[in-house]
């Protein structure tokens, strides 16, 4: 889990909550929303005749140092 930080948040940060339109709380902009767009964007095409199949590769850790994604390169995966 990524920590707070020291600086205090100005709404709470472990709650959703809509203030002028916009969604506030930990997480609301982070690659989830991504990742959804990826997934929906790759359900859209798969039915669709492709010259080449279609490879999604997901990995986490971006906060800490991007792990995944190392460790599939180190593996040949990427």
């Amino acid at each position: 889990m990524v920590p707070l930080g020291a600086k205090p948040w100005s709404f709470e940060p472990f709650a959703a909550e809509i203030a002028d339109g916009r969604l506030l709380g930990r997480g609301s902009t982070d690659m989830k929303a991504g990742i959804a767009a990826f997934v929906d964007a790759v359900l859209e095409i798969a039915d669709k005749p492709l010259k080449r199949g279609i490879t999604l590769i997901i990995t986490a850790g971006e906060e800490t140092g991007c792990e995944g994604a190392y460790h599939l390169a180190e593996v040949g995966a990427l």
